[in-house]
């Protein structure tokens, strides 16, 4: 209701500004107008990718990432805008007098016009904001009595829908071009809304990167033959799944099952170190055989995996109102596959996930095609449809012995199964800085200290803070990476490894975990890094925050932290590709931190 008032309020104060103004200027400005919103919507996706790629993933100008769909159809509205108004009143510094009811008339008419695309570009631009799911009131796309997706309100004045629709039909008609507007967002109106349907109804990502996130493939289910209603069960639940499109309606009794297998990194990643998917923001759009019409549609299930330490999947349904479909913790490459309903007759071309476009090559048949959903749920249940890293019937040639460490019995000191903080440090409440703390915890942040303040001995019990947060799930692992260790940063094995490149635990089936944070202690100073939604991506990100080894510096210690799942078995350290140690013996993370 607010955001509808708003949008009237500029709309009728639009029209009564150049309804004083008269017919000719407001003429003039209404062009300049539908040329600016013309420049917008051109440059929507340019802008925002650039935006995207350039915007810091840390310090106080991290949230212009999540702004970037914001700023890619704001800013060249308002920028074209104030240049053509700036270059029309240069010159036509003068207004055309007529009669005096045309003049206001046909001046607020064009203003009110001009009013609807401003206010229209306005709620666009807002509603891609990192903002609760029901902003200012406003929610167009919810779900329904079956918990699918729906459209289920509008403005009062749908200025949104009105400005997408305008544009929509000029990139077909008057401003055409060979990918037409309608073509890749068939409803661009409910865009923004979806990608605020997330965790926390608002407050997770709705926006990542390009590349924190490849599509790896896509299967069908059931051939054209097969009754929709026969592809809505599963081996899980074998109760036949109610779906509705986005207006409500029933799809086609002979509608196809496509599914996109897409693998995630850590760019895609939550505050808590794990991937958070909701329906909502992921889509498809398929088209037609003659290209003429255009649909999008949500998943209605997604297959992941079901446990911690074993590379185990499940299909899950996306049947209940605000689902989180979350990757397990300490996953270092989360896959997922997201499962669509897509009439017969139609072909997917675009996968979007938080509005990233992947696109479908056209003329090629999906990797993957299971005759009947128990062919994919056996696809699912080996590991065969996710396309897991390592083949299971591979796994018994690592060269691996038999015998399987402990945290209790390792014999690789520089391997430490342990959630403390490193060389019996202690962080004083009140001194945490940047660091998020629960006492006895640290949770998340950075901090740099002198090596006096860590003192143990000097901190009142109460006011310890003393370890790393842990998840009952997960076990931090530290490496060290000093000059002395055996996982050395400085040895002749890490000399090979690029800077560009990150350092992994890795497991025995294959599995690879990004380090969370480090330990970084010398002489002068003690550097903490503790971010399990930001993981170190590469070895260069050490340097940039003041911390390298040299060889001529004998009193410099570093550690790095890793999170993987409780019951992992971790084989070695690497950086990249590069075999850093290759341990003795297997580590099995089998302690549960308190």
């Amino acid at each position: 209701m607010i955001l509808s008032l708003i949008s009237i309020a500029i709309v009728l104060g639009l029209g009564y500004i150049w309804m004083t103004r008269g017919f000719f200027s407001a003429l003039l400005n209404l062009l300049c107008v539908i040329v600016a919103g013309a420049v917008a919507f051109a440059l929507f996706e340019p802008v925002g990718y650039l935006v995207l790629e350039k915007s810091p993933t840390t310090g106080f100008l991290s949230p212009i990432g999540s702004s970037a769909w914001a700023i890619g159809l704001g800013a060249p509205f308002a920028i074209t805008l104030a240049l053509l108004r700036v270059g029309v009143d240069k010159i036509c510094g003068k207004n055309i007098g007529v009669k005096t009811p045309v003049n206001y008339a046909g001046g607020a008419i064009c203003g009110a016009l001009a009013g609807v695309i401003t206010a229209g570009i306005t709620v666009l631009s807002i509603g891609f904001l990192r903002l609760d799911a029901d902003f200012m009131g406003y929610q167009p796309v919810q779900h329904g009595g079956d918990s699918s997706l729906m459209r289920t309100s509008s403005l009062i004045l749908p200025v949104d829908k009105i400005t997408a629709g305008l544009y929509g039909m000029a990139s077909e008609t008057s401003l055409a071009t060979d990918t037409p507007m309608t073509k890749y967002y068939p409803a661009f109106a409910e865009v923004p809304p979806t990608l605020r349907m997330n965790q926390g109804n608002g407050s997770g990502k709705n926006a990542i990167l390009p590349a924190d996130f490849k599509v790896n493939g896509w299967y069908t289910v059931g051939t054209d033959k097969t009754p929709l209603t026969a592809l809505l069960s599963d081996a899980w639940t074998a109760k036949t799944q109610p779906v509705t499109d986005l207006n409500g309606a029933s799809f086609p009794a002979t509608s196809k099952l496509y599914g996109f297998v897409v693998e995630f990194t850590s760019g895609a990643k939550e505050k808590n170190g794990q991937v958070v998917i909701r329906a909502a923001q992921v889509r498809l759009v398929s088209e037609s055989a003659d290209e003429t019409e255009h649909v999008t549609a949500h998943p209605i299930a997604v297959v992941t995996r079901a446990q911690v330490a074993k590379i185990n999947y499940a299909r899950f349904r996306y049947d209940t109102r605000d689902l989180d479909i979350a990757s397990v913790n300490g996953d270092s490459a989360p896959k997922m596959a997201f499962e669509f309903v897509v009439p017969n007759g139609f072909r997917p071309f675009a996968l979007y996930v938080k509005n990233v476009r992947y696109e479908i090559p056209a003329g090629t048949k999906p990797p993957s095609e299971y005759p009947d959903v128990a062919s994919r749920d056996a696809g699912i249940k080996d590991g065969t449809l996710l396309r897991t890293t390592v083949d299971p019937e591979d796994r018994g040639n690592t060269g691996l012995g038999s015998t399987v460490a402990t945290g209790r019995d390792q014999e690789d000191n520089s391997i430490q199964m342990q959630n403390r903080l490193p060389n019996g440090r202690v962080i004083q409440d009140g001194s945490q800085r940047g660091l998020g703390v629960s006492i006895p915890y640290v949770a998340e942040g950075r901090a740099t200290y002198a090596p006096s303040e860590l003192d143990a001995r000097s901190i009142p019990k109460e006011l310890k803070i003393d370890r790393f947060e842990s998840t009952k799930d997960t076990v931090l692992v530290q490496v060290d990476v000093s000059i002395t260790g055996k996982s050395s940063l400085l040895g002749k094995a890490a000399e090979a490894a690029e800077f560009t490149a990150a350092p992994y635990l890795v497991a025995d089936d294959g599995q690879r975990f990004e380090a969370v944070g480090y330990w970084y202690e010398d002489r002068e100073k003690i550097k903490v890094r503790y971010t399990v939604g930001e993981p170190i991506r590469a070895l260069q990100e050490l340097v940039n925050e003041g911390v390298a080894l040299s060889k001529s510096v004998s009193d410099q210690k570093l550690t790095l932290i890793f999170r993987p799942p409780l019951d992992t078995t971790v084989v070695s350290f690497s950086i990249g590709n590069i075999e850093i140690n290759k341990f003795a013996k297997p580590i099995k993370l089998d302690r549960v931190q308190k």
